[in-house]
């Protein structure tokens, strides 16, 4: 017996068991956090600073692009103001030379509109008011007007002329050239001539019927009322017969000689007033594109390095158009 009890004497009692072992692992017999437990809240705290990590790098980028935004502004912006600055000393010089000298303030573009009027009429004289006299003014080098007026008085030539155009208009002088005199004397081409001026100014009044008027047109010659005057010049005359036809659009004329000169031109070539105007035209841009471009370059120049992108270079030929216009 007093064996026994040393041997539980030896012993520790349960809650000094319980005490020793609270604290060591689960896998040793203990009652304290597994280890795994502890792992994951240690990768908790890990991922919370990498969360914050990243959502800091990216306010950073936000602002620096932000940042950038602004200053690419800032260069449009003062682009902007550089084409603005060189356009008001491009645009006069720009003026001169297309148009032969500065624009007058308060010419208004839609109140030259007319019914009925070619529209490139309509131009000719709203720049002509606008830009004066040196629109049309002779340059005695060249011996032609403006760039812009020549370009539109040659188009304009083709346009008949009860649409503002030159053809058909009233001139003595056939176009231009020597009259034909071989087997004519003086006397012959003036009663001739007079005779060409009564028959214009007759029609032209309104006094004959459309039957009437029909068998004038188709009864005149060159070898009769068309005396004197050369093929171009009576080409010429043709045209001003028509024009000179009161009915509308000239159809009395028309309808009689529809295969004549000037009707049949009118008719079949329906592009006749455009053929050669798009020559003086193509004419025209070659001759001032150029010089306006060695006017503009110092503009050019000026202004490149703010507008590096090809949008911005939109912009920036889209605010020189509005400038120089």
């Amino acid at each position: 017996m007093a064996r026994m009890r040393r041997k539980f004497a030896d012993r520790p009692s349960g809650q000094a068991v319980d005490t020793a072992t609270r604290g060591t692992a689960e896998d040793r017999g203990g009652q304290g956090l597994h280890r795994d437990e502890g792992r994951d809240k240690q990768q908790e705290a890990i991922d919370r600073k990498n969360k914050a990590r990243i959502a800091q790098m990216e306010a950073d980028k936000k602002a620096a692009a932000k940042v950038k935004k602004t200053k690419i502004s800032e260069k449009i912006k003062t682009g902007i103001e550089t084409v603005k600055d060189v356009g008001k000393k491009v645009k006069p010089t720009l003026q001169k030379f297309l148009y032969g000298q500065e624009a007058a303030p308060g010419v208004v573009k839609e109140d030259y509109k007319k019914t009925g009027q070619h529209k490139l009429r309509s131009q000719f004289d709203y720049l002509s008011d606008k830009y004066g006299e040196g629109f049309t003014k002779i340059n005695p080098k060249t011996g032609k007007m403006s760039s812009q007026a020549q370009v539109l008085s040659d188009y304009l030539s083709g346009v008949p002329v009860e649409r503002g155009g030159g053809l058909g208009a009233r001139d003595p002088s056939y176009g231009g050239g020597d009259f034909d005199m071989e087997g004519l004397t003086q006397a012959e081409l003036a009663e001739a001539e007079a005779r060409r001026q009564d028959l214009l100014t007759k029609v032209a009044s309104g006094m004959y019927t459309q039957n009437t008027l029909a068998d004038i047109f188709r009864d005149q010659t060159q070898a009769d009322i068309g005396k004197g005057l050369s093929e171009d010049q009576w080409f010429n005359f043709r045209q001003q017969l028509m024009a000179a036809d009161p009915s509308l659009g000239n159809q009395a004329y028309k309808a009689a000689l529809p295969f004549a000169s000037g009707s049949a031109l009118q008719g079949v070539m329906s592009l006749a007033p455009g053929m050669g105007p798009l020559k003086a035209i193509a004419k025209g841009v070659g001759s001032f594109a150029k010089p306006a471009l060695d006017i503009a370059q110092p503009a050019i120049s000026a202004i490149k390095k703010p507008f590096q992108g090809v949008s911005d270079w939109f912009k920036l030929i889209h605010r020189l158009r509005h400038i120089l216009t």
